[in-house]
């Protein structure tokens, strides 16, 4: 009974009795297993050779289906249990064929002695004889007392009869009778005998009753569609075992095909693709692949969870091809590097081989901190270059993008500081050149060096207008008082002018007329320019 079995019901998980208890009231389920519970076998106790009786306890096997759908859903391993499944089916479907088969053959007799029989005979499954010499763990006999001697078995003209004669008296002290019982004979030779006639081998004996022509018939006709059915299902389990490789083949022929005949760009087209991935999975991704060893880095030991999180999402991938250098000595450290795979050498100034890095090393992880004072300066140039052996796959972590991270946490943007501590005396023995570490501000320092930039010369501009803006009110105050001077004395000038002009004792025609030109110019100039531009204008 399964009153208390629980169920899903719009997503919601019932476990009231009363419900279940209804539910299963109601259902085909119940009235199966009242059948099944249905005491038919107490008709044994009149008639023992009425065994169907108890025919009504397969009423339940709806349970075994159920058992095949659950685990078919939970096992880690589905395909092996389909093909369990297909075999179990098999074996009890042979089993039923091979018991209708010695019920016949009980009905016919079983205890004749003609081998070509259609029904079932002891003679067709006799016990075995067993040889005791030779290299078995049973010998008791040595190898060298088991050979009969068989030359002149090929002979035409042999006597056969005497000769085996002779044969089974040489064996009959060399060998043992391995005995089984008549139910294992019995089960044995009909489950053979239905497994050949269900998957249509034949080499059967030939029926001879019209029973033993209906079951052939029967069988046939069922065993060719269970040899279907075997058949479709193993096919189809095999290729559900190959769907997903065949679907990623099909999927890579056809990007393959794409890039072809777009003549695209693979590294490009694969940084694109990453782009149309939703943040969330590519956070989860970079997550799975940097964030162990950014917690293997000591100077990341003590970080909050979501900056390493900040972190990891702005890592960038990049291949390197052998010898190729990821960095030089002397170089501006400007990245933090992650191998991912393949194997990278670490060499000194001179070239020599100083240290190797494989998978999951990291280089360069001082180089993402902001450089400040002389540790600052010191790690602002790499000491060490980083070459590829062989082909990489390398991750890199700009300082850009770690300081951006690190400003919205200041707290551990002054743990990280701290942690910096124990390189003083480092940086106190090496010497270096200010002058060489132009270049190691960030971006956004270079904004804001920028911004002091620009505030500073508006200030200066503000400035310098003012005082311009003074000295031209005083000008304009006095080129207003020559104006005025100019217009009360402008007769006189030009009375003076002219006796000038007329009292010259050499009358230069070319020179006067040049004189009235300027001083026609110097009129019409009068009302569009200041006086002292004026007086300049008339004196050239």
């Amino acid at each position: 009974m399964n009153s208390r079995l629980s169920y899903i019901d719009d997503g919601m998980h019932v476990t009231d009795l009363k419900r279940l208890a209804k539910k299963y009231f109601h259902s085909f389920h119940f009235l199966m297993d009242i059948l099944a519970l249905l005491p038919f076998d107490l008709i044994l106790l009149v008639n023992k050779g009425i065994s169907l009786s108890r025919f009504n306890r397969l009423a339940k096997c709806y349970r075994v289906w159920q058992f095949v759908q659950m685990t078919n859903v939970r096992t880690n391993y589905p395909n092996a249990f389909r093909i369990l499944h297909i075999v179990v089916v098999c074996v009890v479907l042979f089993h039923w064929n091979a018991a209708l088969y010695f019920k016949i053959s009980l009905i016919y007799g079983i205890f004749t002695t003609d081998a070509s029989a259609w029904e079932f005979n002891y003679l067709k499954n006799q016990d075995v004889w067993w040889v005791r010499c030779g290299q078995m763990l049973w010998a008791e006999i040595p190898e060298g007392h088991c050979s009969f001697n068989e030359s002149g078995l090929g002979d035409p003209d042999i006597d056969r009869v005497n000769y085996l004669n002779e044969m089974v008296k040489y064996w009959e002290n060399r060998s043992m009778l391995v005995s089984f019982s008549n139910f294992s004979k019995q089960y044995s030779l009909s489950f053979y005998w239905s497994s050949l006639t269900l998957t249509t081998s034949g080499q059967q004996p030939y029926p001879t009753a019209a029973m033993h022509n209906s079951l052939e018939i029967f069988d046939t006709i069922v065993g060719v569609l269970v040899f279907a059915v075997i058949v479709g299902s193993v096919g189809n389990v095999v290729s559900t075992m190959n769907i997903g490789r065949a679907e990623i083949q099909q999927l890579n022929d056809g990007i393959k095909f794409y890039m072809k005949y777009r003549h695209a760009q693979i590294q490009d087209e694969g940084v694109a693709v990453l782009g149309t991935i939703p943040p969330r999975l590519r956070g989860e991704l970079a997550v799975h692949l940097h964030l162990e060893n950014l917690r293997r880095i000591e100077l990341f030991t003590e970080c909050e969870p979501s900056l390493l999180y900040e972190l990891v999402i702005r890592f960038t991938m990049k291949m390197f091809a052998p010898n190729d250098f990821l960095c030089r000595s002397g170089d501006l450290a400007k990245d933090m590097f992650v191998l991912k795979r393949g194997t990278l050498d670490v060499l000194s100034d001179n070239g020599e081989h100083y240290s190797r890095l494989t998978q999951g090393g990291i280089f360069g992880e001082m180089a993402i901190l902001k450089p400040l004072g002389p540790l600052g300066k010191l790690l602002a140039r790499r000491r060490y270059s980083l070459r590829s052996v062989g082909y990489s796959e390398v991750y890199l972590l700009s300082q850009e993008d770690a300081l951006d991270v690190f400003s919205d946490y200041p707290a551990t943007s002054l743990l990280l500081e701290n942690n910096e501590i124990h390189l003083e005396d480092l940086v106190e023995k090496t010497k270096f050149n200010p002058f060489e570490l132009s270049g190691t501000e960030s971006v956004n320092e270079i904004f804001q060096l920028l911004k002091e930039t620009l505030d500073t010369l508006d200030k200066e501009l503000d400035t310098v207008y003012i005082k311009f803006a003074g000295s031209s009110s005083s000008l304009k105050k006095q080129v207003t008082k020559l104006e005025g001077l100019y217009l009360e004395n402008r007769q006189l000038l030009k009375n003076t002018f002219m006796r000038t002009t007329k009292n010259s004792k050499q009358f230069n025609t070319s020179g006067f007329l040049h004189k009235i030109f300027i001083f026609n110019i110097f009129s019409r100039q009068c009302k569009k320019r200041p006086i002292v531009d004026i007086i300049k204008i008339f004196f050239k």
